[in-house]
């Protein structure tokens, strides 16, 4: 999937797609990838959060992405948080900020040079209209000089230091500093974030292929009207692993609830079918792998305890296929029928 991350600082484009390299499941845009020229906003809000916000909403629906946007500023605790939501806007390069500010606080000593950086980061997706908002916070104090020698970093970082290490960030490594930096630590939660809720999940199906003594297999009818893909059409029963089963007890128990059998399990067969599902605008991506297995019927009434299940029926291995079957459940079953017919043959 795509997210834009709302700059046209390459610095900062760079800062954040390096965080976040390791999602292999996302395209990482920047403004200078869209096509159209799309004006800045007015960053109108109060707080730096706000102005994130703001400006993720702003570009993802001028572009129709999932969009991030930050806001971050410097506060200053004796200069009741100045500059604050203005960081960017107190002069006209860094020079002109770092000289404006070091002069405003000429006449501050010892604590009253106590200052920290906050960040605020925002994720927006156009199509649901969920919004994430993460922060981070680094606590320091101003210089009360530029080191001409220190070279590196951008912003108030060469007049900054951090309070733990006692370093500028400035004179910090990329790592060093995202380790502590507010920006760092707010890309942390929304790293997280971008895992949880759009990374492709990945699920084991185990199933069964049920034998009975006369070497018949079991088909169940699926009752799923909410999926009118899947609504009553044929499949092997089977489902998702509980927590704390094994496959095979898996296997056992969803035979059990899907057919109304006991079964031993004979054989994991040697295929591993994959299927991919998505949903609308990519907003989910699950990998499905199907795990069948021939189990011999060993007891059981035949009465079915799942509300998915319309009817059960016994086939002739060779007249499965001409039942029509969920999904990749009829590629699948050709790709393993030489080992039923193998097993059935030896009984």
């Amino acid at each position: 999937m795509k997210l834009l991350i709302a700059t046209t600082n390459k610095g900062k484009f760079a800062e954040i797609k390096s965080y976040f390299g390791d999602l292999g499941f996302i395209e990482f845009l920047s403004l200078d990838d869209i096509e159209k020229e799309i004006k800045a906003p007015e960053e109108s809000g109060a707080t730096i959060e706000e102005n994130a916000v703001l400006k993720a909403k702003y570009y993802a629906k001028q572009t129709g992405m999932l969009s991030l946007a930050d806001d971050s500023g410097l506060f200053v605790h004796a200069l009741d948080g100045f500059p604050g939501i203005h960081s960017a806007r107190s002069g006209n390069t860094v020079e002109e900020r770092n000289d404006y500010l070091l002069k405003k606080m000429k006449e501050l000593e010892g604590n009253e040079r106590q200052a920290c950086f906050r960040a605020a980061i925002a994720i927006y997706h156009p199509e649901t209209g969920n919004t994430f908002i993460s922060f981070g916070n680094t606590e320091g104090r101003i210089e009360e000089e530029i080191h001409k020698e220190i070279k590196g970093g951008f912003g108030y970082d060469p007049i900054f230091t951090e309070l733990k290490s006692g370093r500028r960030f400035s004179e910090m490594k990329k790592a060093e500093k995202n380790a502590c930096s507010h920006r760092g630590k707010a890309l942390s939660q929304a790293k997280y974030y971008l895992i949880k809720q759009y990374s492709p999940r990945q699920w084991i199906v185990p199933i069964g292929v049920l034998v009975n003594d006369k070497g018949e297999i079991l088909l169940n009818k699926r009752n799923d009207p909410y999926n009118p893909e899947f609504h009553e059409k044929w499949e092997f029963p089977g489902g998702g692993v509980d927590w704390g089963e094994s496959i095979e007890e898996n296997v056992v128990r969803e035979v059990r609830e899907e057919s109304g059998y006991e079964v031993k399990v004979i054989k994991r067969c040697s295929l591993i079918d994959l299927q991919h599902r998505t949903g609308k605008g990519d907003l989910w991506r699950v990998q499905i792998f199907i795990l069948p297995h021939i189990c011999r019927v060993t007891g059981g009434d035949g009465v079915v305890n799942d509300e998915e299940v319309l009817e059960t029926n016994w086939v002739l291995p060779e007249k499965v296929l001409d039942y029509e079957l969920v999904g990749n459940n009829a590629g699948m079953y050709e790709k393993i029928l030489p080992e039923v017919l193998e097993y059935i043959g030896g009984m």
